[in-house]
């Protein structure tokens, strides 16, 4: 299905005019210090918004420089470029421009890029506004003609409220001084038809039970409906070998570590059972075996119908007036599922990847079975694997074309390693970095991985193979965040691929299923004794629709990607139909996006701010 709504195009940033000098100034703290006297000054100016404020941004910023805000300067999600852009955004909220940086921690000289060839001073700061208080990041250059050092990226982000409990964990999160104690458990409440939640959360995947707990951290209510059996569900009940792609430390959820032996990656059964004893440590309501059968809502608000059986399997009807609605079905949860004629003809096994759960070995002693798989990235690759170590032959029929990571994750990602900084501040670092600067170091770690995965690379494209390197040669990162798929990180499929223990048949669509097979566009006749369709799933708004209806899908256009400025467009923030918002990602970006869309929610019900405010 086409995405109604496609993501932005973003064209990569490009450095400032900066020394290229790498010796560590012996006053950086200075050089901080001075910078933040200069940008509170500036903003505490009353000639912020003027026009005559352009010479003193330019002091202050790079042409070519970003600032990123999340919550703190609007209720919106914001990267604007340049002095004239950072001119225009403060312009349009002349009310929340009241910020002051009241500190940093320890800057460091670091390489803003992946070839050690732009380098600055990074430091991370506190900051007061008048609804709250927040963290920052900064990243300052020395400008190559004046010597001046200035501001090529700024991130504010909002982390509580004034007068108001945070979502964020204080010390192992963000070491913040707010201990608040955790507030009493809300799992006994019943939510019986006298009980109505603040909030109503729809998906107990990881996602779901991140954003209630965030708001069980600052009071608010909320119940989780789940339609599986049980919290976890969504993860056992995939393919036996899924393993999680990503490390340990990068998986993080708020409130409850892993346990420190906790393997590096994790089952998706070890996986969906965390979630299952998440949701019971930190005392979450959740409905299982639930789900919503109709949503309307009004001006005045939502009633939301949902069944719900019990442990004899039978059905009850609930009504729940929620202010909020929070759709947390993840990114894929509706399966792409290809209608192929003939199809009812096939007499071996024939299903989408979302209904597969292990390859069957063959009989002994007769010939190898045929196994074909439709789809050339995550889950066709790992059934290629099972259906070949169980003796079939295996043919992956890639359609377009995958982009392929190579990348050893095992002792970490990015900044998630097992010496690497506290979680929360890896994500306050790793969100500061606009997308538009992203994409520019992506495109340099990807020719990097071309250089050093020479051989793989080559040797899957000797095999017929087609691969990409993700949007402008900007690698997987950027392919997430655009598409919310198309790629694969290689955990062993590529080398059975080149030793051609899993052929490829590549570019040509099936177009007819017959008792024994599967015809592709171009005439190849393919032999099946099983067909599996890794075909991926639909878009959010596909989902949005299914479960809530039309009005409320036309209203929120739910869809993942990104807008212009480089920001998750419709996700973790206002969809455009009051008191209904999206969450999804994956665990890291989840982590960091539910304390924000905590906030928003807080902000409402504390009167702070109207659904409609900027």
């Amino acid at each position: 299905m086409v995405n109604p709504n496609p993501s932005a195009q973003l064209h990569p940033a490009n450095y400032p005019a900066a020394t290229s000098s790498k010796i560590i100034p012996s006053n950086m703290r200075d050089v901080v210090e001075t910078w933040i006297r200069a940008f509170n000054s500036f903003l505490n100016s009353t000639t912020t918004v003027s026009s005559s404020s352009d010479s003193a941004l330019e002091r202050l910023f790079f042409s070519e420089s970003y600032w990123r805000d999340h919550l703190l300067l609007s209720w919106e999600f914001r990267a604007v470029q340049g002095p004239h852009g950072i001119r225009d955004f403060l312009a349009q909220q002349p009310s929340r421009t009241q910020l002051v940086m009241v500190g940093s921690g320890v800057p460091k000289f670091t390489n803003f890029d992946h070839n050690g060839m732009v380098c600055g001073i990074e430091a991370m700061t506190r900051i007061e506004s008048e609804i709250g208080y927040g963290r920052g990041v900064l990243r300052l250059m020395q400008d190559d003609r004046t010597k001046e050092w200035k501001c090529f990226t700024l991130f504010t982000t909002l982390r509580g409220l004034r007068g108001c409990r945070s979502p964020v964990e204080s010390q192992a999160e963000d070491d913040d001084d707010d201990d608040d104690p955790p507030l009493p458990p809300t799992r006994s409440m019943s939510y019986e038809r006298h009980h109505n939640p603040a909030v109503l959360v729809v998906g107990a995947g990881h996602t779901g039970l991140m954003i209630a707990a965030r708001l069980q951290r600052i009071g608010i209510s909320s119940l989780i409906v789940e339609r599986n059996r049980r919290v976890g569900d969504n993860w056992r009940n995939r393919y036996h070998r899924l393993l999680l792609h990503d490390p340990v430390w990068y998986n993080t959820m708020p409130f409850l570590p892993f346990p420190k032996d906790w393997p590096i990656f994790s089952s998706k059964d070890e996986f969906g059972d965390w979630l299952e004893f998440y949701a019971s440590e930190t005392n979450l309501a959740v409905w299982t075996s639930a789900a919503v059968k109709s949503a309307i809502w009004t001006e005045t608000g939502w009633q939301v119908t949902v069944e719900r059986r019990g442990h004899d399997g039978q059905p009850e009807l609930y009504t729940l007036s929620p202010r909020h609605v929070i759709q947390a079905t993840g990114i894929a949860s509706e399966a792409r599922i290809l209608h192929v004629p003939g199809m009812e003809l096939f007499q071996g096994r024939l299903c989408h990847s979302s209904q597969f759960d292990r390859a069957t070995p063959p009989r002994s002693g007769g010939a190898r079975p045929h196994a074909v798989i439709v789809g050339g990235c995550s889950s066709a690759h790992d059934i290629a694997v099972d259906f070949y170590e169980n003796g079939y032959e295996v043919t992956m029929v890639q359609r377009s074309s995958t982009c392929v990571d190579p990348s050893d994750y095992s002792k970490g990602k990015g900044l998630y390693t097992a010496d690497g900084p506290p979680t929360g501040e890896a994500d306050l670092l790793t969100q500061s970095v606009p997308t538009p600067v992203l994409k520019r170091k992506e495109m340099e770690l990807t020719q990097q991985l071309r250089d050093r995965h020479a051989g793989v690379f080559t040797g899957l494209e000797k095999r017929g193979f087609a691969l990409n390197w993700g949007p402008g040669s900007s690698g997987r990162k950027l392919m997430f965040l655009e598409t919310g798929g198309g790629y694969y990180i290689d955990s062993g499929a590529s080398q059975h691929i080149i030793n051609g223990d899993i052929k490829v048949k590549q570019g040509s669509e099936p177009v007819r299923i017959y008792d024994k097979g599967l015809v592709l566009a171009d005439g190849t006749d393919l032999a099946a004794d099983v067909v599996i369709f890794a075909t991926g799933y639909e878009n959010l708004s596909k989902s949005t629709r299914k479960i809530f209806g039309d009005l409320v899908a036309d209203r929120s256009n739910a869809s993942w990607g990104l807008t212009q400025e480089g920001e998750l467009k419709s996700v973790w923030r206002r969809s455009g139909l009051p008191g209904f918002w999206v969450a999804a990602g994956n665990i890291a970006l989840s982590r960091y996006y539910s304390a924000l869309l905590a906030l928003q929610i807080q902000a409402i019900e504390e009167s702070v701010v109207q659904y409609g405010d900027d």
